[in-house]
C-alpha cells in the first residue's frame, strides 16, 4: 500500500512539473517600458502574453523578438497580414482600400478610438512621426505592425513588414502597474 502512494505521489509531482514547464513556455509576463503603445498600454503596465506559435491576426497586440531594424522586444499591434495592402496617408490607415474608422475621444482629437475588424482600441495621433505616405502589400510570411502611439514610436512605417517568425507573443491580459 505504501509503495502505491509513493507511485501516485511521484506521478502527481511529475505531472505538476511538466504542467508548469508547459505553462512557462506558453505564457510570459512583461513590464511595459516606454510609451509606444500608449494609451492602450502605458509605461509601467504589466501584461501577460501567450506564445503565438506562428498564428497572429489583425488587431493583435504582439511582442516582436527583433524588428527588421534590430530593435529588440518590440511591443506593437498587427494591422495587416500576408496579402493585405496597407496604405498610410498622414493619420489615416487604409487596409485593403478601407479606411480604419476613427472616433475622437479627446477634445483636441489627438486621441481617437480606432476600429479594426472587431477590435476597438485607443490611438494617439499626436507628434511628428506619422511618416511619409506609403502603400505596401504585405508579403507572405510577414505582418505590418503599427504602434498605438503613432507619433512617438518605430514600427512598420520605418522598417517595413515583420517576419511572422519574429512575432513571439500575443498580449492576452493587462494588469495594473507593479511599479
Amino acid at each position: 500500500m505504501k509503495a502505491r502512494y509513493k507511485r501516485v505521489l511521484a506521478a502527481v509531482v511529475l505531472v505538476g512539473i511538466v504542467g508548469l514547464s508547459v505553462l512557462r513556455y506558453l505564457f510570459e509576463g512583461w513590464d511595459v517600458h516606454g510609451n509606444a503603445m500608449a494609451p492602450t498600454l502605458p509605461d509601467g503596465a504589466f501584461v501577460v502574453s501567450q506564445r503565438t506559435l506562428g498564428s497572429v491576426s489583425r488587431g493583435d497586440v504582439v511582442v516582436v523578438a527583433t524588428a527588421p531594424d534590430g530593435t529588440p522586444s518590440l511591443l506593437t499591434r498587427v494591422i495587416g497580414v500576408a496579402g493585405d495592402t496597407v496604405a498610410l496617408h498622414g493619420p489615416d490607415v487604409l487596409l485593403n482600400g478601407q479606411q480604419l474608422q476613427h472616433e475622437a475621444t479627446s477634445a483636441d482629437g489627438v486621441v481617437v478610438d480606432e476600429t479594426l475588424e472587431a477590435a476597438k482600441y485607443p490611438v494617439s495621433l499626436g507628434g511628428q512621426h506619422l511618416g511619409p505616405e506609403q502603400s505596401i502589400r504585405v508579403p507572405g510570411g510577414h505582418v505590418f505592425v503599427l504602434s498605438d502611439n503613432r507619433g512617438a514610436a518605430r514600427d512598420s512605417r520605418v522598417f517595413g513588414p515583420v517576419p511572422v517568425d519574429q512575432v513571439e507573443y500575443r498580449v492576452v491580459l493587462q494588469l495594473p502597474s507593479r511599479r
